[in-house]
Protein backbone atom coordinates (compact mmCIF):
# COMPACT_ATOMS: atom_id res chain seq x y z
CA UNK A 1 0.00 0.00 0.00
CA UNK A 2 1.49 3.39 -0.93
CA UNK A 3 2.24 5.84 1.81
CA UNK A 4 -0.15 8.80 2.19
CA UNK A 5 1.35 11.84 3.83
CA UNK A 6 -1.98 13.36 4.96
CA UNK A 7 -4.39 10.42 5.44
CA UNK A 8 -7.14 12.10 7.45
CA UNK A 9 -9.70 14.15 5.54
CA UNK A 10 -12.52 15.93 7.35
CA UNK A 11 -15.65 17.74 6.01
CA UNK A 12 -15.43 21.33 4.86
CA UNK A 13 -16.00 23.72 7.68
CA UNK A 14 -15.10 21.14 10.27
CA UNK A 15 -12.14 22.29 12.30
CA UNK A 16 -10.09 19.91 14.34
CA UNK A 17 -6.73 20.97 15.70
CA UNK A 18 -5.90 17.40 16.75
CA UNK A 19 -6.59 16.02 13.27
CA UNK A 20 -4.42 18.72 11.70
CA UNK A 21 -1.60 17.75 14.02
CA UNK A 22 -1.92 14.11 12.96
CA UNK A 23 -1.53 15.04 9.30
CA UNK A 24 1.41 17.32 10.12
CA UNK A 25 3.14 14.48 11.95
CA UNK A 26 2.62 12.15 8.95
CA UNK A 27 4.26 14.78 6.70
CA UNK A 28 7.20 15.23 9.05
CA UNK A 29 7.67 11.46 9.18
CA UNK A 30 7.62 11.17 5.38
CA UNK A 31 10.12 13.99 4.93
CA UNK A 32 12.72 12.02 6.93
CA UNK A 33 12.94 9.33 4.23
CA UNK A 34 14.44 9.27 0.73
CA UNK A 35 11.94 10.66 -1.81
CA UNK A 36 9.78 11.61 1.17
CA UNK A 37 8.53 8.01 1.18
CA UNK A 38 8.89 5.82 4.32
CA UNK A 39 8.22 2.69 2.22
CA UNK A 40 11.77 2.99 0.80
CA UNK A 41 13.10 2.12 4.24
CA UNK A 42 16.02 4.50 3.66
CA UNK A 43 16.37 7.41 6.05
CA UNK A 44 17.85 10.61 4.66
CA UNK A 45 21.42 11.30 5.84
CA UNK A 46 21.55 7.95 7.65
CA UNK A 47 25.12 7.50 6.34
CA UNK A 48 26.40 10.72 7.87
CA UNK A 49 28.47 11.38 10.96
CA UNK A 50 28.32 15.01 12.05
CA UNK A 51 26.93 15.81 8.61
CA UNK A 52 29.63 13.99 6.58
CA UNK A 53 28.48 11.30 4.11
CA UNK A 54 30.07 7.87 3.68
CA UNK A 55 31.31 6.67 0.28
CA UNK A 56 33.80 4.13 -1.12
CA UNK A 57 35.03 6.88 -3.44
CA UNK A 58 37.41 9.25 -1.58
CA UNK A 59 36.28 12.86 -1.91
CA UNK A 60 36.42 16.06 0.16
CA UNK A 61 34.39 15.90 3.38
CA UNK A 62 33.60 12.21 2.82
CA UNK A 63 34.01 9.23 5.17
CA UNK A 64 35.54 6.19 3.41
CA UNK A 65 34.56 2.76 4.86
CA UNK A 66 36.35 -0.56 4.34
CA UNK A 67 35.64 -2.12 0.95
CA UNK A 68 34.37 -5.65 0.28
CA UNK A 69 37.88 -7.02 0.90
CA UNK A 70 38.18 -5.32 4.27
CA UNK A 71 40.68 -2.77 2.89
CA UNK A 72 40.60 0.98 3.44
CA UNK A 73 41.22 1.97 -0.19
CA UNK A 74 42.51 5.54 -0.38
CA UNK A 75 44.16 5.17 -3.80
CA UNK A 76 42.23 8.17 -5.12
CA UNK A 77 43.18 10.31 -2.15
CA UNK A 78 45.70 10.35 0.70
CA UNK A 79 45.93 10.50 4.47
CA UNK A 80 47.50 13.65 5.78
CA UNK A 81 48.11 15.25 9.15
CA UNK A 82 49.50 18.70 9.81
CA UNK A 83 53.04 17.38 9.40
CA UNK A 84 52.96 14.11 7.43
CA UNK A 85 51.30 12.62 4.35
CA UNK A 86 50.69 8.92 3.61
CA UNK A 87 50.43 8.47 -0.13
CA UNK A 88 52.21 6.90 -3.09
CA UNK A 89 51.86 8.51 -6.52
CA UNK A 90 52.90 7.11 -9.90
CA UNK A 91 55.00 9.72 -11.75
CA UNK A 92 56.37 7.36 -14.42
CA UNK A 93 54.66 9.22 -17.25
CA UNK A 94 54.25 12.62 -15.58
CA UNK A 95 54.63 15.62 -17.89
CA UNK A 96 54.95 18.39 -15.29
CA UNK A 97 56.63 18.72 -11.92
CA UNK A 98 54.66 17.46 -8.91
CA UNK A 99 55.11 18.84 -5.38
CA UNK A 100 55.57 15.99 -2.93
CA UNK A 101 54.30 16.62 0.58
CA UNK A 102 56.33 15.55 3.62
CA UNK A 103 56.11 11.74 3.80
CA UNK A 104 54.62 11.38 0.32
CA UNK A 105 56.36 9.00 -2.08
CA UNK A 106 56.62 8.94 -5.87
CA UNK A 107 57.45 5.77 -7.77
CA UNK A 108 58.57 5.01 -11.32
CA UNK A 109 58.73 1.89 -13.47
CA UNK A 110 61.63 2.79 -15.75
CA UNK A 111 62.09 0.68 -18.86
CA UNK A 112 65.63 1.55 -19.92
CA UNK A 113 65.13 -0.27 -23.23
CA UNK A 114 62.55 2.39 -24.17
CA UNK A 115 64.46 5.38 -22.77
CA UNK A 116 67.72 6.03 -20.99
CA UNK A 117 66.52 9.25 -19.34
CA UNK A 118 63.92 9.34 -16.57
CA UNK A 119 62.59 12.82 -15.66
CA UNK A 120 61.64 12.63 -11.97
CA UNK A 121 59.11 15.47 -12.35
CA UNK A 122 59.37 16.63 -8.73
CA UNK A 123 59.18 20.29 -7.79
CA UNK A 124 61.60 20.95 -4.93
CA UNK A 125 59.82 22.62 -2.03
CA UNK A 126 61.42 20.76 0.86
CA UNK A 127 64.97 20.43 2.14
CA UNK A 128 65.51 16.65 2.22
CA UNK A 129 64.51 13.83 -0.17
CA UNK A 130 65.34 10.13 -0.39
CA UNK A 131 66.01 8.41 -3.71
CA UNK A 132 65.96 4.59 -3.97
CA UNK A 133 66.89 2.72 -7.16
CA UNK A 134 66.47 -1.05 -7.52
CA UNK A 135 68.04 -2.79 -10.54
CA UNK A 136 67.00 -6.17 -11.96
CA UNK A 137 69.25 -9.07 -10.99
CA UNK A 138 69.89 -9.96 -14.62
CA UNK A 139 71.25 -6.49 -15.41
CA UNK A 140 74.81 -5.64 -16.35
CA UNK A 141 76.62 -2.45 -15.33
CA UNK A 142 74.26 0.48 -14.89
CA UNK A 143 76.05 3.81 -14.47
CA UNK A 144 73.54 6.32 -13.10
CA UNK A 145 73.71 10.12 -13.18
CA UNK A 146 71.36 12.71 -11.72
CA UNK A 147 71.06 16.10 -13.41
CA UNK A 148 69.50 18.57 -10.92
CA UNK A 149 67.15 21.04 -12.58
CA UNK A 150 67.56 18.81 -15.67
CA UNK A 151 70.75 20.77 -16.36
CA UNK A 152 74.50 20.15 -16.63
CA UNK A 153 76.60 22.52 -14.47
CA UNK A 154 80.28 22.63 -15.45
CA UNK A 155 82.60 21.63 -12.57
CA UNK A 156 79.92 22.50 -10.00
CA UNK A 157 79.94 19.13 -8.20
CA UNK A 158 82.66 17.48 -6.18
CA UNK A 159 82.43 13.75 -5.52
CA UNK A 160 84.07 11.50 -2.97
CA UNK A 161 83.50 7.77 -2.81
CA UNK A 162 84.93 4.75 -1.03
CA UNK A 163 84.75 1.24 -2.35
CA UNK A 164 86.65 -2.04 -2.19
CA UNK A 165 89.09 -2.84 -4.95
CA UNK A 166 88.77 -5.93 -7.09
CA UNK A 167 90.81 -7.83 -4.50
CA UNK A 168 89.30 -6.11 -1.49
CA UNK A 169 88.68 -9.39 0.26
CA UNK A 170 92.40 -9.82 0.94
CA UNK A 171 93.85 -9.05 4.34
CA UNK A 172 97.37 -8.26 5.42
CA UNK A 173 99.48 -7.67 8.49
CA UNK A 174 99.05 -3.90 8.10
CA UNK A 175 97.31 -1.31 5.99
CA UNK A 176 99.05 1.63 4.34
CA UNK A 177 97.70 4.82 2.75
CA UNK A 178 98.82 6.51 -0.43
CA UNK A 179 97.54 9.13 -2.89
CA UNK A 180 97.72 8.61 -6.61
CA UNK A 181 96.15 10.93 -9.21
CA UNK A 182 92.88 11.58 -7.42
CA UNK A 183 92.75 8.21 -5.67
CA UNK A 184 93.48 7.45 -2.05
CA UNK A 185 94.55 3.80 -1.81
CA UNK A 186 94.47 1.57 1.24
CA UNK A 187 96.90 -1.29 0.69
CA UNK A 188 97.69 -4.49 2.47
CA UNK A 189 101.19 -5.63 3.38
CA UNK A 190 101.53 -7.13 -0.08
CA UNK A 191 100.82 -3.72 -1.69
CA UNK A 192 97.45 -4.96 -2.92
CA UNK A 193 94.73 -2.33 -2.95
CA UNK A 194 91.99 -3.14 -0.44
CA UNK A 195 89.93 0.05 -0.41
CA UNK A 196 89.91 3.08 -2.69
CA UNK A 197 88.92 6.66 -1.84
CA UNK A 198 88.12 8.49 -5.04
CA UNK A 199 87.78 12.22 -5.64
CA UNK A 200 86.49 13.96 -8.78
CA UNK A 201 85.03 17.27 -9.98
CA UNK A 202 82.13 16.96 -12.40
CA UNK A 203 79.06 18.59 -13.94
CA UNK A 204 76.31 16.42 -12.39
CA UNK A 205 75.69 14.01 -9.54
CA UNK A 206 77.42 10.73 -10.37
CA UNK A 207 76.32 7.55 -8.65
CA UNK A 208 78.21 4.23 -8.49
CA UNK A 209 77.37 1.44 -10.88
CA UNK A 210 74.68 -0.91 -9.65
CA UNK A 211 74.72 -4.31 -11.28
CA UNK A 212 73.18 -7.73 -10.90
CA UNK A 213 70.19 -6.82 -8.74
CA UNK A 214 71.94 -4.02 -6.90
CA UNK A 215 70.33 -1.19 -4.94
CA UNK A 216 71.17 2.50 -4.48
CA UNK A 217 69.92 4.71 -1.63
CA UNK A 218 70.64 8.43 -1.78
CA UNK A 219 69.64 11.26 0.58
CA UNK A 220 69.42 14.59 -1.25
CA UNK A 221 69.85 17.87 0.64
CA UNK A 222 68.29 20.66 -1.42
CA UNK A 223 68.84 23.91 0.53
CA UNK A 224 70.41 26.65 -1.62
CA UNK A 225 73.35 27.21 0.74
CA UNK A 226 73.90 23.51 1.34
CA UNK A 227 73.10 21.31 -1.64
CA UNK A 228 74.30 17.77 -2.26
CA UNK A 229 73.71 14.15 -1.47
CA UNK A 230 75.03 11.13 0.45
CA UNK A 231 74.60 7.62 -0.89
CA UNK A 232 75.40 3.98 -0.37
CA UNK A 233 74.94 1.14 -2.79
CA UNK A 234 74.94 -2.64 -2.81
CA UNK A 235 75.99 -4.41 -5.99
CA UNK A 236 76.35 -8.07 -6.93
CA UNK A 237 79.81 -8.24 -8.44
CA UNK A 238 79.18 -11.88 -9.25
CA UNK A 239 76.62 -14.52 -8.44
CA UNK A 240 78.52 -15.40 -5.27
CA UNK A 241 79.16 -12.22 -3.30
CA UNK A 242 77.94 -8.61 -2.95
CA UNK A 243 80.01 -5.43 -2.77
CA UNK A 244 79.36 -2.20 -0.93
CA UNK A 245 80.05 1.38 -2.03
CA UNK A 246 79.41 4.66 -0.25
CA UNK A 247 80.01 8.25 -1.25
CA UNK A 248 78.79 11.80 -1.51
CA UNK A 249 78.31 14.55 -4.11
CA UNK A 250 78.41 18.21 -3.09
CA UNK A 251 76.94 20.98 -5.25
CA UNK A 252 79.25 23.90 -4.56
CA UNK A 253 77.41 26.65 -6.48
CA UNK A 254 75.38 28.45 -3.78
CA UNK A 255 73.99 30.97 -6.28
CA UNK A 256 71.73 28.37 -7.91
CA UNK A 257 68.45 27.15 -6.45
CA UNK A 258 67.53 23.48 -6.69
CA UNK A 259 64.06 23.91 -8.22
CA UNK A 260 63.39 20.60 -9.95
CA UNK A 261 64.83 17.40 -8.51
CA UNK A 262 66.01 16.58 -12.02
CA UNK A 263 66.46 13.60 -14.33
CA UNK A 264 68.15 10.23 -13.92
CA UNK A 265 70.24 9.05 -16.85
CA UNK A 266 71.37 5.44 -17.37
CA UNK A 267 74.49 4.62 -19.35
CA UNK A 268 72.98 1.66 -21.20
CA UNK A 269 69.85 -0.40 -21.66
CA UNK A 270 69.50 -2.72 -18.68
CA UNK A 271 65.89 -3.81 -18.43
CA UNK A 272 63.34 -2.31 -16.07
CA UNK A 273 64.50 -0.32 -13.04
CA UNK A 274 62.24 0.61 -10.12
CA UNK A 275 62.74 4.07 -8.63
CA UNK A 276 61.25 5.64 -5.49
CA UNK A 277 61.50 9.23 -4.26
CA UNK A 278 60.20 10.24 -0.82
CA UNK A 279 60.17 13.71 0.68
CA UNK A 280 61.56 13.54 4.21
CA UNK A 281 61.43 17.23 5.22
Amino acid sequence: MPYTKNPIVYPSGFVSVDVAKVNENFSILADAFVNDDPTTGIVKNADTVDGFHASHTPAPNTIVPLNANGILDLSASYVRSNVYTFRRVDLTEATSDYELQVGEEAYYIWNTVSRLTLPLRIRVSGILYQLIVVAPRSSGFINLELFPNNTSYTNAFERYSMYPSSIGYLTGAWLGYSYDDGYYLVTSSGSSNVFVWERAVQHRILYPSIIGGGMLISCLQTMRQNKGEMHYAMIHASSNYPRYIQGTNRWNDIAVDWISLGSLVASAQNGTITVFVRRLA
